[in-house]
């Protein structure tokens, strides 16, 4: 490939990153099954940066005991935002051990970003109150976690 081509090559990828994730949510991803203290959740798994980037954006529900699980490579602080999701969601942060470290409202739309207080491996969103509903929140382990 010549390389006065590179910079326009580049240009369009980065580029596309936004414009994509303005026109819809994304397809539905491969879904698994957890247990947070025997009480069951099916997630669809967001693994990939693309996947984590789009999340749960243009989505128009999410069912009571369904979410999103997503999942880093590492342990580190993490930061979401609502950007295009209309869901009022509740996020917990997860340990590479499992435990819940803690749980936050997400409100809709906003763009606020809302940091994790310790590093985390995994992050859920489910339906906002689902924790509640259940008597789950911090300290509570969940089983069935990718890799484990």
């Amino acid at each position: 490939m010549s390389t006065r081509f590179v910079p326009l090559l580049l240009a369009v990828l980065l580029s596309a990153g936004p414009t994509l994730a303005e026109h819809g949510p994304q397809p539905p991803l491969p879904v698994h099954y957890l247990s947070i203290e025997d009480v069951p959740l099916m997630v669809e798994v967001a693994d990939d940066w693309w996947e984590v980037q789009h999340g749960l954006m243009w989505r128009s529900e999410l069912p009571e005991g369904h979410g999103m699980l997503f999942v880093y490579p590492d342990e580190e602080q993490r930061v979401f935002w609502m950007r295009n999701t209309s869901l009022p969601l509740d996020a917990a942060f997860i340990s590479a051990d499992g435990h819940i470290d803690e749980v936050v409202p997400l409100v809709p739309y906003s763009e606020e970003h809302v940091r994790s207080q310790q590093r985390a491996r995994f992050v859920l969103e489910v339906p906002r109150g689902w924790f509640d509903r259940h008597g789950l929140g911090p300290g509570s382990r969940i089983s069935g976690l990718p890799g484990e």
